[in-house]
């Protein structure tokens, strides 16, 4: 299982961005996230929702191979949930906008469900 984790992460990394290549957008940074998240158009809030969820997914394969849990989430949380979440971080933080994408998920989820709160 540890081996098969190990093949899938990476093939995961590296083809999850093609999957939004058909409109030839991906969404590198917060900046351009946020747009996505808070768009009118129903394209872009669906590659909103999309990256968002594979993010997740890449992030879990991950704690589940290095056994890390950078965030504790509770049980039956959305992806609707996790897009407020992110959302509400990135605009919060505008500092970090320019951060990529990814990186501002998993911040955001970290600081919103720490799995050691103070």
């Amino acid at each position: 299982m540890n081996n098969l984790l190990k093949l899938i992460l990476p093939i995961t990394i590296v083809l999850m961005p093609a999957a939004t290549q058909a409109r030839d957008v991906v969404p590198d940074d917060g900046n351009e996230l946020l747009g996505f998240c808070t768009s009118s158009d129903a394209w872009e809030r669906g590659t909103c929702f999309g990256y968002i969820r594979g993010s997740d997914a890449t992030l879990s394969l991950w704690a589940l191979s290095t056994k890390a849990k950078p965030y504790c989430a509770p049980a039956g949380v959305t992806v609707g949930q996790v897009k407020d979440v992110v959302v509400s971080y990135i605009t919060r933080h505008a500092a970090t906008r320019n951060d990529s994408a990814p990186l501002l998920i998993l911040k955001a989820q970290i600081e919103a469900w720490p799995c050691n709160p103070t």
